[in-house]
């Protein structure tokens, strides 16, 4: 698993003090972004299996497992359809052959937390509910945290996700992130579970 890595000024701030290589210091500017490969979904209810087969090759790279594989192995199907926090943290496992143990909790991950997994080169899974501007539940959605940016002199914090159905990244701050946003389409997200390890 490679690593990426680019600071502009000392290690870690706001959120996060940490001791890296014996060195603690409060960063000016920080970031970190998560090395690996992305997959857009291939049918239109997967974005969770996308994410699964994302983070389980992330650990197995050599995995020969696919979102189809994924999905039949919580499903027994290939069927066009959603997957639970759960199921998605068993597909993630399955497809790393075992060598992740991905636990899905259904409750928005900790700022902190979520730092410290993508600190520690480990993709975590955000599951997200949309609801409509009236808060009328519409569907779910997951992404994957790929890269976190901190400049505290202006106190900017984003993470950036990778958006299997868009098959972009896009950036949130942490209100976006932890208060929801407003998309392009004005339904309403809100981080409601994840999947870590």
């Amino acid at each position: 698993m490679k690593f990426k890595n680019k600071v502009g000024g000392a290690i870690l701030g706001a959120l996060l003090c940490a001791t890296i290589s014996g060195i603690s210091a409060t960063a000016t500017y920080l970031r970190y972004d998560i090395n690996f490969t992305h997959y857009p979904q291939e049918k239109t209810n997967w974005c969770w299996a996308a994410c699964a087969t994302a983070a389980g090759k992330h650990v197995t790279p050599s995995s020969p497992y696919n979102q189809y594989d994924a999905v039949y192995s919580v499903h027994n199907n290939y069927a066009n359809s959603g997957g639970t926090v759960a199921e998605t943290a068993s597909a993630a496992n399955f497809v790393s052959q075992s060598n992740a143990t991905y636990t899905g909790c259904d409750y928005a991950i900790g700022s902190e937390v979520l730092v410290q997994k993508i600190l520690q080169d480990r993709v975590t899974i955000i599951g997200y509910a949309r609801y409509t501007p009236n808060n009328v539940y519409d569907s779910a959605h997951m992404v994957t945290a790929t890269k976190y940016e901190v400049e505290t002199s202006v106190n900017h914090r984003v993470i950036t996700v990778y958006d299997p159905y868009l098959d972009s990244e896009v950036v949130y701050n942490y209100t976006q992130l932890y208060q929801g946003s407003y998309p392009e389409n004005g339904l309403y997200l809100k981080m409601t579970e994840h999947c870590k390890y």
